[in-house]
């Protein structure tokens, strides 16, 4: 088969199933943001723009210790470009997740059609959009999916021997997420291996990147021994695109047995992304990982849609719309997932079909949003009403207490990133040097209904309002503030050192046209 053919509507039809979903996702707005990740990032942003640049200390969780901030900055450098629009927190946090689905979708577009064809593009694109699961990791896990978007980014750079841009988006990864832009190393470092003519530039690009992040790596590294594992909770809620996986797997044999030059990046990116079967399975088969499995599928369909046409359309005269039409309609029609758990297996389970339907089938945990202005809006209210900007508020649920304090832009005692520890001292020790505990530094404590009864911490609180959902207690003996930390970085240094870094991958990406390290 040939994997050289140019066709245009190939690109057209990339564009518009992508556009399709976003369009989709758009008409689920009053029902997002999907789950909690987001508000820890808007608090984040925030706190950026309180203290007038990047800072180094978490001083608006666990308050007032805070704890070391360990989260790359470039996502929240992002945040604020949107908050200079005049929207209100929640418009954000749905924007936010919006974009970053045709955002990973164009990356991947682009990488498909570098290595491949606009054919094994689009196929790519179609296996990326099946399943509901990569959608919903596109949309609430924003940070791993921009920081894809950089290693992707960086896949073009190396097909068209673009270095620069290649060393400046392995450093935005870095600046993006914590663990993705290792993954991306590794990945670098298998297609080294795999294609000598490119081990130079390729450990060129991984040194410059590592150089230009070192700044930060440094900083995590000070601070390491406050980083821990947790146990991953989503790995319960594990599915599998059987499909998917069976397409893959004939994408292996054709790209082995076709001899596809671009099969080193195929092979390089599903072996950058196998650590993730370590600790995080849910996102290697159900999430992320489905990135690699998506590429190779494009292969596999390539060699079906080929194999089609050459035994029974062009014997028969037929005209070859008919074999993608056929194939799309039937991957979205059939398309099986199975549930491990509920050991349950779904047919024609999709992103399309709960967008555009809302199946209903298999309910995901992960596809809710935790915002309800009934419920919220009130607490807000509360919040706002009884507490000085500086005060400290707790919940007795800490996802829902980080939700009121990215919409009251109030500092916590409790946290939402769980994988950095707190500087505060052990609760044990704490009562032995008769210091206060998180609740009782807090000024205002909302404790939800149906949580259980109200903890002994909480005695000589005050119970001032009551909602359908909470009671809302305040302690007037609470001494606890929050201590804002100076910028490390200026924010008007941060944006420019962004920008910069974004314009030169630009530049450099679309000055070289394919001069290819790699023909296809």
């Amino acid at each position: 088969m040939s994997f050289r053919r140019s066709v245009d509507g190939w690109d057209a039809a990339s564009w518009g199933l992508i556009a399709l979903h976003v369009v989709l996702l758009i008409s689920w707005w009053p029902l997002l943001p999907w789950f909690v990740d987001i508000y820890y990032h808007l608090n984040v942003a925030q706190a950026f723009r309180d203290a007038g640049g990047v800072v180094l200390h978490d001083f608006w969780e666990f308050a007032p210790e805070g704890r070391p901030h360990l989260y790359p900055p470039a996502l929240h450098l992002g945040l604020l470009w949107l908050d200079s629009l005049p929207l209100n927190v929640i418009t954000l946090a749905r924007l936010a997740g919006i974009l970053a689905y045709p955002a990973l979708f164009s990356a991947i577009w682009w990488c498909a059609r570098e290595w491949l064809t606009p054919r094994g593009a689009y196929w790519a694109i179609l296996c990326s959009a099946l399943p509901f699961s990569y959608l919903l990791a596109s949309c609430t896990t924003i940070a791993a999916s921009w920081a894809t978007v950089w290693w992707l980014l960086g896949m073009v750079a190396v097909q068209r021997a673009a270095w620069i841009a290649c060393a400046l988006c392995g450093a935005l990864a870095f600046y993006t997420h914590l663990s993705v832009p290792w993954l991306m190393l590794l990945s670098w470092l298998v297609l080294a291996a795999a294609e000598p003519r490119l081990r130079r530039p390729l450990c060129f690009g991984a040194a410059a990147a590592l150089l230009l992040a070192s700044p930060w790596l440094a900083h995590l590294w000070r601070h390491r021994a406050a980083m821990e594992l947790i146990s991953t909770q989503e790995n319960r809620l594990l599915e599998l695109p059987i499909a998917l996986y069976l397409l893959a797997a004939v994408g292996v044999a054709a790209a082995l047995k076709q001899h596809l030059p671009a099969r080193g990046v195929l092979f390089s990116l599903l072996a950058g992304l196998s650590p993730l079967l370590l600790h995080y399975r849910y996102r290697f088969f159900s999430g992320q990982g489905l990135l690699a499995v998506s590429l190779l599928c494009g292969v596999g369909l390539c060699a079906v849609h080929e194999a089609i046409a050459r035994r029974v359309l062009r014997p028969l005269g037929r005209p070859g719309w008919l074999i993608p039409a056929a194939l799309t309609a039937g991957l979205f029609a059939a398309h099986p997932v199975w549930f491990v758990e509920a050991d349950r297996l779904v047919i024609g389970d999709t992103a399309l079909s709960h967008l555009a339907l809302q199946d209903e089938r298999m309910p995901r945990s992960n596809a809710v949003s935790f915002y309800y202005p009934q419920i919220m809006d009130p607490l807000v209210e509360i919040i706002r009403r009884q507490t000085q900007p500086d005060e400290l508020i707790s919940c007795s649920q800490p996802s829902v207490c980080g939700l009121l304090g990215a919409l009251s832009h109030r500092a916590t005692t409790t946290g939402m990133l769980a994988e950095v520890r707190p500087a505060r001292a052990p609760a044990r020790l704490r009562a032995a040097r008769g210091q206060a505990s998180p609740l009782q530094s807090a000024r205002l404590v909302v404790w939800l209904k149906g949580q259980g009864d109200a903890p002994p911490a909480l005695e000589g609180f005050q119970p001032v309002e009551e909602t359908d959902a909470a009671i809302v207690l305040r302690n007037p003996a609470a001494a606890g503030r929050r201590r804002m930390a100076a910028a490390a970085v200026p924010l008007t240094a941060a944006h420019a050192l962004l920008g910069a870094a974004v314009l030169g991958i630009a530049d450099d990406l679309l000055r070289r046209r394919r001069r290819g390290a790699i023909p296809v």
